[in-house]
């Protein structure tokens, strides 16, 4: 079976610098936690204004 020639070179670790790794870990973080927090806020929004007492 034929290894996709981009995807063997993607999947060597030489490809990816320890730079490029940690910020792709920040940007995934700062993604992660600005989502849970929008989450929190609507969720609070939608408990507060009563429509969802059913927690």
């Amino acid at each position: 079976m034929r290894v996709n020639p981009v995807l063997r070179n993607e999947s060597k670790l030489t490809v990816r610098t320890p730079r490029f790794t940690i910020m792709l870990f920040i940007y995934i973080a700062i993604l992660s936690v600005g989502t849970l927090l929008f989450y929190n806020s609507y969720s609070n929004e939608i408990y507060a204004s009563g429509l969802n007492m059913q927690g």
